[in-house]
């Protein structure tokens, strides 16, 4: 699959959006928790308390002082979801991988986010829809049409000669018919699988080609025109022992058969084949074989007798014309059964399928039939590749939108169309403004001719809390991410097809997610203020709130911590569904890596709280306690539940998020820019960034040590950061995009910390 270069920057920009917006507020906030601690403090030491500045106690200030901006930078750290960027892409990498078992290759990470959001599909027949495994059914031979392939005996020795020699010859050498690979099994075609059919059919005349081929092989063949788009046909020019030249052709037959000036019949002879002929032969043969969705070939030859002398085999016009006509073959290839079930699904999903094809209209309305692309009482268009020029053209030949825009709504098949023409239909749906929103185009083929169209289309296919420095730290890895590598693992479901696609330029985070961010949000603050200030009532245990700075963990602030952190669990269950599902356990078992994430965190979380003691400020907990922590954490499920039982609809105050740069928004010297840039392998590029976040994360890491040191042990923030100065060098000279987290884990800490710091003050100097 490809995406088209500037389209795929799209999404980034998206993203670097969401992470400009979230990262300036949360720096906003690690901002404004610093001045209120600091205001707090010195507001109620020197001003409510009346305390003067002692000398003496200039250490004790500093160290709270110390302290405030570790807060500070605490939240500016949760604010950034270092998780993101690793999320995006692990998910896309994640789908790549899926993608490849499905036998998809995809060579832009990318490409799979617009895939997701394709509103138009145009797949070629062969090969896509259809099993491309062509055999011939039917046949007119000897002047009679049989509905199934002859036997031998009932076809002249005379013709059989001629027709087998042609089929031999007059195909690629490299084309083959294979034994089957099993006992049992269907014979291997290697090659084109026209050609195979063919092949085929020479074998079920009990003739074999590959004897033919041994005596005249490939170095004697005199002249070859290869099959390409435009002729719509093969031949190939054999030099007789006495000076003559006989030609072999073969082509569409609607085609063919207007080159045809003669007729082999069933005595051998040759008769006139005129006109009318031919129609008789169009309605009679043709068109009774293109409705039961066979494709039609003409088998014919030409002989150029000696006395006529050498003709100019480069006048090709002049070559490939008063032809004789041996057989006309009917080709199936059988539409693949996952197809009709799979259109079915696009469609309900508000994705359109087009079928683009070279193949006759008889045929591929028969086909897309078949498929479902077409529905008896349609009133969707089928026209061939001339029809759908003639009217997009104007006067002087020129292409114009509004014509296209006149016929694209409703084309469902395009027959007997060029690469041109493909491109053509992929570029006007693409342009196109007749809708509001803009088309996202995917385009399927397997074909060279499928390239043009393949290469311009767009696919080719997450406040305040009475935690401490090290539980914040651990409650930004679970919430970060872990959270973001279990759910960025989140394998896809059939409901995905329920959904209409997304527009280009829509948010990131729409009205729904929105509603549920703030939701939980809502709830989540209700729980730990609720905790935080009456939890000691509840559970009959000491207040944790007015602690000294250096005092031992208390039963409240662990019950806190653990309560909160077991809310992210609960509600990484929740984050599985966004789109307002009510099951959100549903196949929550075919994710592996969710489950042990979870899981790991929950072991971990048991660790922490039972044994993690004073470097993670927690004490043991009871039974009782456990429970109920998990009891409140498991409540954001049912809240979740709630949730999704309001309307969106109703909520109009709320406001989608995460728009992505406009076009007209990038000033135009860096719009040529971009567009004269040269493709660069997105591959590199994601496994370039996959190993700077891995790398800046063991920095952040290292950093967040750093900072949890210097509180416990009171030295300089700064002199450690300075021994540090070349690996943050080096990370800003690679740095990468992150995303924030959610930031309602800091608003509490102030006043409690304040409160905290300023009677410890007072303690301290009043009573040396």
């Amino acid at each position: 699959c490809k995406t088209f270069s500037v389209d795929s920057k799209r999404f980034g920009n998206r993203i670097v959006m969401s992470l400009t917006t979230v990262f300036s507020l949360g720096l906003v906030m690690s901002a404004i928790t610093v001045i209120i601690l600091v205001v707090l403090f010195v507001v109620d030491t020197f001003w409510v308390q009346g305390l003067p500045w002692h000398k003496d106690c200039t250490p004790i200030y500093v160290q709270f002082f110390v302290k405030f901006f570790i807060i500070g930078v605490t939240v500016l750290v949760v604010a950034v979801p270092e998780g993101l960027p690793l999320a995006v892409t692990i998910s896309l990498a994640y789908s790549v991988k899926k993608m490849m078992k499905d036998n998809n290759l995809v060579r832009h990470l990318d490409a799979c986010e617009t895939m997701g959001n394709a509103t138009a599909i145009c797949s070629d027949k062969t090969g896509t829809l259809t099993m491309n495994r062509m055999t011939v059914v039917q046949a007119y031979v000897a002047d009679k049409h049989y509905r199934n392939v002859p036997e031998p005996q009932l076809i002249p020795a005379a013709i059989m000669d001629i027709l087998v020699l042609g089929i031999s010859v007059n195909s690629a050498y490299t084309t083959n018919i294979m034994s089957p690979e099993k006992e049992g099994g269907l014979p291997r075609q290697v090659g084109n699988k026209t050609e195979c059919a063919l092949l085929g059919f020479a074998n079920d005349l009990k003739r074999d080609y590959q004897a033919i081929r041994n005596e005249i092989p490939e170095e004697k063949l005199y002249k070859v025109y290869t099959f390409n788009s435009c002729r719509k046909s093969m031949s190939t020019v054999l030099k007789n022992a006495d000076g003559s030249f006989r030609m072999f052709s073969k082509g569409a037959s609607e085609i063919l058969l207007k080159k045809c000036s003669k007729l082999l019949t069933a005595s051998g002879e040759t008769k006139v084949f005129r006109p009318r002929d031919r129609d008789d032969m169009v309605k009679k043969v043709i068109e009774p074989m293109a409705s039961e969705g066979l494709r039609t070939i003409c088998l014919a030859y030409r002989d150029f007798p000696v006395s006529e002398g050498e003709p100019d085999w480069d006048q090709e016009n002049d070559i490939l014309t008063s032809l004789t006509c041996v057989c006309v073959v009917g080709i199936e290839d059988p539409v693949r059964p996952e197809v009709p079930d799979a259109i079915k699904k696009c469609q309900r999903a508000g994705i359109t399928v087009r079928m683009v094809t070279g193949d006759n209209i008889n045929t591929a309305r028969a086909i897309a039939t078949k498929c479902g692309i077409l529905l008896p009482g349609d009133e969707f268009l089928c026209m061939e590749g001339k029809e759908f020029n003639r009217r997009i053209r104007n006067e002087k030949g020129e292409i114009e939108q509004e014509r296209i825009d006149k016929i694209w709504p409703k084309l469902r098949v395009l027959a007997r169309s060029s690469p041109t023409d493909k491109h053509t239909l992929v570029k006007g749906i693409i342009d196109s403004t007749v809708l509001e929103q803009r088309q996202v185009v995917a385009v399927t083929g397997d074909g060279t001719n499928d390239g043009p169209a393949l290469k311009k289309a767009d696919v080719g296919f997450a406040m305040d809390s009475p935690l401490k420095a090290v539980q914040m730290l651990w409650v930004n890895l679970i919430m970060d991410t872990f959270a973001s590598l279990a759910l960025a693992t989140e394998p896809p479901t059939e409901s995905l097809l329920l959904r209409k696609p997304y527009g280009r330029n829509k948010p990131l985070i729409s009205r729904t997610m929105m509603k549920n961010i703030l939701g939980h949000g809502v709830y989540q603050l209700i729980i730990i203020f609720t905790l935080l200030f009456v939890g000691e009532q509840i559970f009959d245990i000491d207040s944790g709130r007015y602690a000294p700075l250096h005092s031992p963990p208390s039963e409240h602030y662990t019950i806190i911590f653990n309560t909160f952190v077991l809310l992210q669990l609960f509600n990484e269950i929740n984050a599985r569904k966004i789109h307002g599902e009510r099951n959100v356990f549903d196949g929550i078992f075919n994710n592996l890596i969710f489950c042990s994430i979870v899981f790991g965190t929950f072991i971990i979380q048991i660790v922490i709280v039972q044994w993690g003691g004073k470097p993670f400020s927690c004490v043991g907990l009871s039974i009782d306690q456990w429970l109920w922590c998990t009891f409140l954490g498991f409540s954001s499920l049912l809240w979740g539940q709630l949730i999704s039982s309001i309307p969106t609809k109703s909520l109009r105050f709320l406001k989608s998020a995460g728009h992505g740069t406009q076009r007209q928004e990038i000033p135009d010297e860096e719009l040529e820019d971009m567009e004269e840039m040269e493709e660069i392998d997105h591959a590199e590029r994601e496994l370039r960034r996959g190993q700077i976040l891995w790398f800046r994360g063991l920095n952040r890491i290292q950093t967040q040590m750093d900072v949890v040191s210097a509180f416990q042990s009171g030295s300089s923030f700064q002199e450690r950061q300075l021994r540090r100065q070349p690996s943050t060098s080096s990370q800003q000279q690679h740095d990468v995009t992150n995303v924030s987290s959610p930031t309602h884990v800091a608003f509490s800490t102030t006043a409690t910390d304040a409160n905290t710091a300023s009677s410890t003050v007072g303690c301290e100097c009043v009573f040396p």
